[in-house]
């Protein structure tokens, strides 16, 4: 599980209108198909926000197959999609925040959601709908912007097909509250 901020760096605020984070999203969102970095990610969730000390901004969850990546860390994954963000989705004008290089913090505090998190680890699972998707969903972070159509602040990607055979031990997972389940 991934977790990383997509901004804009301040000498571009004024250049960075709607138009402009929106093409940015979707260029990232579009070439993700065909880079290596992405490879095993099941699915995504990116919400768009907007501070006047920041911009317009993207709050961006990815979650990749655990068993596929465990040799890459983490850290570093989030890392290269934040690079990636900054150098091929805006052009050099982006910038980002790694949340996954303060994981030690999270765990210290006991409000860690990020990570590798095992599906029989309730108390990461839970930090992760409620502390890690729960911010990404407030409802303090409101704006309107002026359009005649309407605009998806929050987007996700579509899930992984289930596979008729189920393949392996079965997993005890803990059941989600109907509130935030999607």
């Amino acid at each position: 599980m991934l977790r990383v901020d997509f901004s804009y760096q301040k000498e571009f605020f004024s250049e960075i209108d709607l138009q402009t984070t929106l093409k940015d999203r979707k260029r990232f969102l579009a070439n993700k198909r065909c880079n290596a970095i992405f490879n095993d990610r099941i699915g995504y969730i990116v919400k768009l926000e907007y501070a006047v000390e920041k911009g317009f901004h993207w709050h961006v969850i990815l979650f990749f197959d655990g068993s596929e990546r465990r040799k890459a860390s983490h850290i570093h994954s989030a890392q290269q999609i934040g690079e990636y963000w900054v150098e091929r989705s805006t052009k050099g004008r982006g910038d980002y925040w790694n949340c996954n290089a303060n994981i030690d913090d999270f765990k210290q505090k006991g409000i860690c959601g990020i990570g590798p998190i095992h599906a029989n680890d309730h108390a990461l699972r839970i930090n992760l709908c409620y502390r890690v998707v729960g911010y990404l969903c407030k409802t303090d972070q409101y704006f309107k912007p002026k359009r005649e159509l309407p605009l998806k602040r929050i987007r996700k990607g579509k899930p992984p097909e289930i596979r008729a055979i189920k393949l392996g031990r079965p997993v005890d997972l803990l059941p989600l509250p109907p509130t935030l389940c999607f």
